[in-house]
């Protein structure tokens, strides 16, 4: 899958300081990366409000969220 994506400073200005210093033939390595981190933040989320409450329980999700950004290039 090929997908153009066009990022600039007014419409995104977190993800545009993100990737400016990177080289461009990383870029599209690091906009997966910062995907996928964003993809296991929401999934984390939507775990702990199926959660019934009043449970303690950790699910891990500070640590899955680090163990794959290292994974992935040590984005965080």
């Amino acid at each position: 899958m090929r997908i153009v994506v066009v990022v600039t400073e007014t419409g995104s200005p977190e993800l545009y300081k993100a990737l400016q210093g990177t080289p461009a033939r990383q870029r599209a390595e690091r906009l997966r990366t910062l995907a996928t981190v964003g993809l296991v933040s929401i999934s984390a989320q939507v775990r702990r409000e199926e959660q019934p409450p009043n449970t303690n329980q950790d699910n891990g999700t500070g640590t899955k969220i680090g163990a794959i950004a290292k994974k992935l290039g040590g984005v965080l």
